[in-house]
Order: C-alpha cells, then structure tokens, then sequence
C-alpha cells in the first residue's frame, strides 16, 4: 500500500497539472499583432483610433483636428484656422471637413480619403451664403504625422472672384 503522503502529493500535482492545462486552454487569446498608438487587439487584429491605420495602427492619418494659419493668395490676408477632418458616420466612403474661420467658417464639406490616409480631396462643395452658393475645392495633404497643408480655391459667385488660399496647419 502506498504511503499517504505519496498519494496526497500525487494527487495535488495531477490536479495541478489539469488546472494549468485546463486553464491555459481556455483562457483568453493572446494577440498575434502588437497594437501601438492607442490601438487595441481584438480577435487577433488591431483596432487602431481614428488617427491611426495599419495592421500594428503604424500609420498616422489625416483625420484629425489641425490648428494653422490660412493666406490667401489673392487678397494677401492672413488669418488663424482650424480644421476638423472626421468620418462621416452615414457614409463611410465621405470624409467631413469643418472649418472654424475664412469663406467657410462654420460649414461642413464633403471630401474622399485616399486610400492610404494621408490625403484629402473635395471638389465644388457648395457653401451657402446669405446672396448666392459659394463653392471650394482643395487638397488636404499629410506631410509629417504633425503636419498637414491645406490649398484650396474659393469661388465667390456674387462678386466673381475665384480667391487661391494656402494653409499649414500642426496638431
């Protein structure tokens, strides 16, 4: 007969080892990929922020808010903007641009992401004014994962000017 505590040490190890086996089989998955800049593992992939995109979220993106100065080429002005880049939530193929100050203080415009994220375009976009529909049509361009430009022309329809505006906005 087998002395007890040999028995009682057996069993303590079997049970021992069908926890770690047991445990270890049924934990959690461990994420395959390493999420970095916010991004968070779910099902093996990254979910990377808004800001970020590829599969460890690597990749800075436009949309995000951006603080600068626009000049307006033909007039010689100079003023503060600020501009919001998002995703529209009712269509995902449209990005939002919303601007703060200039022609289009106030209004919302549609524009098309590439498809790396570093720019974007809108064309005509209309801007309602108190006379007659303005309309503004630029590039927005990712530069450094801080920095973007903004040119861009507005067409004053009530007076018929075409104004050529260049902007340079950071985080």
């Amino acid at each position: 007969m087998a002395h007890p505590r040999i028995v009682l040490l057996s069993t303590l190890l079997s049970i021992g080892t069908l926890t770690t086996i047991v445990g270890t089989s049924c934990g959690p998955e461990k994420c395959s990929v390493v999420c970095i800049n916010g991004g968070t593992c779910n099902d093996k992939q990254c979910i990377c922020p808004v800001s970020h995109t590829g599969v460890n979220c690597e990749k800075t993106t436009i949309l995000d808010n951006w603080l600068g100065n626009d000049n307006n080429i033909t007039n010689s002005s100079t003023y503060q903007q600020q501009i919001a880049i998002a995703r529209s939530t009712t269509d995902t193929t449209q990005i939002l641009i919303g601007f703060s100050q200039g022609f289009a203080a106030g209004h919302v415009i549609n524009g098309t992401l590439s498809a790396d994220g570093a720019i974007v375009t809108y064309s005509k976009q209309l801007i309602p004014t108190s006379t007659t529909p303005d309309t503004v049509s630029g590039r927005i361009v990712l530069l450094t994962t801080t920095t973007v430009s903004n040119n861009y022309t507005y067409n004053n329809s009530h007076d018929g000017i075409i104004y050529s505006i260049q902007g340079n906005y950071s985080k």
